[in-house]
């Protein structure tokens, strides 16, 4: 895990969108399509393969998936994760 996040700090500072770089991470699956479903399987397996006492940053554009009531209740249930968005202006 400490390579997969050592590798995805190197893809935020070459520029690849936050969301989608965190799902370059070889046991993450990416989805064709891009619902709150599909969304919530990531920040889930991230909760499950990390340890509990680190704080988590997601760092993802302003898409309205990201931003779904069932996105933000469960991020709401799981304090340790932060989300950081991309300003709208940026892409």
């Amino acid at each position: 895990m400490l390579a997969f996040m050592c590798n995805l700090l190197k893809g935020l500072r070459a520029g690849i969108n936050g969301s989608f770089a965190l799902m370059r991470e070889p046991r993450a699956k990416t989805e064709e399509r891009h619902t709150d479903m599909e969304w919530l399987r990531f920040p889930k397996q991230i909760n499950r393969e990390t340890l509990k006492n680190i704080d988590i940053h997601l760092i993802q554009g302003n898409y309205a998936t990201h931003k779904h009531p069932k996105v933000k209740a469960w991020l709401k249930r799981h304090e340790r994760f932060k989300s950081h968005f991309t300003p709208t202006t940026s892409s």
